[in-house]
């Protein structure tokens, strides 16, 4: 008896490794990302400021948008904008 192409038992003498696949649902759009959040003028001013801060004090530029929760690239949008 071949267990090895059995996908309902695992090997019994452990020469193979058991592996288990995910299946994935297709894509939805929106399902999976974070909400999208809506800055209002004032808050990307006071989020701007908050890293000029941050990053005199020696810490890049890259980290200070983590530690004020927006990516990199909004930072430079912003900053364009602005």
């Amino acid at each position: 008896e071949c267990r090895a192409h059995d996908p309902d038992r695992p090997p019994s003498n452990g020469t193979r490794v058991w592996q288990t696949f995910v299946i994935l649902k297709p894509f939805k759009h929106g399902e999976g990302r974070m909400p999208q959040v809506r800055y209002t003028t004032e808050q990307i001013i006071h989020k701007l400021r908050e890293i000029e801060v941050v990053v005199a004090q020696g810490i890049s530029i890259k980290q200070a948008c983590r530690q004020c929760s927006i990516a990199d690239k909004t930072y430079y949008k912003w900053r364009k904008a602005v």
